[in-house]
């Protein structure tokens, strides 16, 4: 659903490919139209910049209404400008996003993992965002203690992949943000409450038995990507939503009240890389994808950003 030919063009050309069958219509009121007499298995709409209607809001509430056939999967191509509205998009359980820039442009590889996530309900791993064969490196992290370590080596990895100093240096921050979050703010005791979220993080933090943060680094030739997977599924979409507005308004970060910390850590990250991907199983999993594409000049790789999230 878009009324934007910019978007609606490549879109299309995209879920043909998959093999697709595909119904357009131009706004809510011909989406819910159509899905009064038909079955979807994923609703594609387009963001514009202003506020959702109450068609759109009652489209919300259909899709995700237990007594509607087919999986109930919603995917918003949503821009960077006027995103004030994706609270109220957040609260109606909306939270697969890809980011589209103001000229409509956006990844198509992202949008075909994307896609392939939700409809196949398999939403993890690095890998649906590299080329077969990618050269990996993988850590699994018991402690804190490891930190040092895991970011000297992905800064050399990235090197080593063909980065700019300057790019590989902030893949590795990219990587310390993501495990810091991990390891500090993800680990929660039975009732839900943080752990070490209140800990300075120069104290050392070791994991419970069994409990594993697990980190990845690829490098296709193409992009460089890296995945932090902890077994706790803690992130919550209030803290998601806070970032995500605050990051596509490019506002200063203030951690809102119980975040533990991990809204900073995410907003940070966020801004260390080019594509930014989020995937949650609440009370699982967590995994924080990070992808650069590799060779440009540190001022390209600071211009040429392209973000979004599925969670």
């Amino acid at each position: 659903m878009s009324d934007d030919d910019r978007v609606l063009r490549p879109t299309l050309h995209i879920l043909r490919s998959l093999g697709a069958e595909l119904a357009v219509v131009c706004s809510p009121e011909e989406a819910l139209t159509w899905l009064r007499i038909h079955r979807a298995d994923l609703v594609v709409v387009e963001l514009a910049d202003a506020a959702p209607t109450s068609a759109f809001a009652e489209l919300c509430e259909r899709i995700r209404a237990p007594d509607w056939s087919g999986n109930r999967k919603l995917l918003a191509l949503a821009r960077s400008r006027g995103t004030g509205r994706l609270h109220a998009l957040f609260e109606r359980s909306m939270s697969n996003f890809v980011g589209v820039g103001d000229d409509g442009e956006f990844d198509p590889g992202e949008f075909i993992a994307t896609v392939r996530k939700l409809l196949s309900g398999d939403i993890f791993g690095l890998d649906r965002y590299m080329a077969p064969g990618a050269r990996t490196l993988r850590f699994e992290v018991l402690s804190s203690r490891q930190r040092a370590d895991v970011i000297a080596a992905a800064e050399a990895f990235a090197v080593k992949a063909g980065c700019h100093q300057q790019v590989a240096e902030g893949f590795a921050t990219a990587i310390d943000e993501a495990l810091t979050n991990a390891l500090y703010n993800a680990p929660v005791d039975g009732e839900g409450r943080p752990l070490y979220a209140h800990y300075p993080r120069t104290v050392p933090v070791d994991l419970g038995p069994g409990l594993v943060v697990e980190i990845a680094l690829a490098s296709d030739g193409r992009r460089l990507g890296m995945a932090s997977v902890d077994p706790f599924g803690s992130l919550s979409p209030a803290v998601v939503l806070d970032y995500l507005s605050r990051c596509f308004a490019q506002r200063a970060y203030a951690p809102i009240e119980a975040s533990g910390g991990a809204g900073l850590g995410l907003y940070q990250l966020f801004h260390l890389v080019q594509h930014f991907v989020i995937n949650v199983a609440p009370g699982r999993r967590t995994e924080v994808i990070g992808l650069l594409e590799v060779g440009p000049s540190f001022k390209r790789f600071a211009m040429n950003r392209s973000h979004s999230t599925c969670s």
